[in-house]
């Protein structure tokens, strides 16, 4: 019960309705976080278009996910998600942590791929390690949860910790609730709080 309450209640669950949302429904959170997050992928300019496909064609891993964004995207190309997660796999391959984070959460929410929870935690864990906070903190939720690995609240709260200090306020969320909770450490309502 104390895990189904955990995934109901976990707030990383917006980045599935975001991603649907992105596809069509009226809010696109997501797609404003990645252009935020990297402008460079998303800018309105044909001439930084082409700079992205001409790169991307000679395999450099960061054109390849800016063009495997917007593809998945439907951002000033035609929408193709196949051949988006392709480009995603192929850039997270040739070490682009962003990438790997995005194969990540496609695998882990089965959002146009089959849900595969062993391979979200792989590719999870891998960019969480090269310092991907987005990874970082799907890698908390994912032991959490025991989602493609056994439930480890120590490995929970470090993955979070880590998140948390690198900006991600969902991470921040779960730091808090498990010290709340009293998750693998002693209930603590001040520690909670900060």
């Amino acid at each position: 019960m104390e895990k189904l309450i955990l995934y109901l209640t976990t707030i990383s669950l917006m980045f599935l309705i975001n991603r649907l949302e992105a596809r069509g429904f009226p809010n696109d959170l997501l797609l404003e976080r990645l252009v935020v997050e990297h402008p460079e992928c998303f800018a309105r300019d044909d001439k930084l278009l082409d700079e992205i496909i001409e790169k991307a064609s000679q395999g450099d891993p960061s054109s390849v996910y800016c063009l495997a964004e917007r593809l998945y995207f439907g951002h000033g190309v035609q929408l193709d998600h196949a051949k988006a997660i392709e480009l995603f796999e192929f850039a997270g391959i040739n070490g682009y942590s962003g990438a790997m984070s995005s194969v990540c959460e496609l695998s882990l929410y089965g959002l146009d791929v089959e849900h595969d929870h062993q391979k979200a935690f792989r590719w999870c864990s891998v960019a969480a390690g090269r310092g991907n906070s987005h990874a970082q903190t799907l890698l908390a939720e994912m032991y959490l949860n025991g989602t493609g690995t056994s439930i480890d609240y120590s490995e929970a709260l470090k993955w979070a910790k880590v998140a948390a200090n690198n900006g991600q306020p969902i991470a921040q969320y779960y730091v808090g609730m498990i010290y709340y909770k009293g998750l693998g450490v002693p209930a603590n309502h001040q520690e909670a709080k900060k």
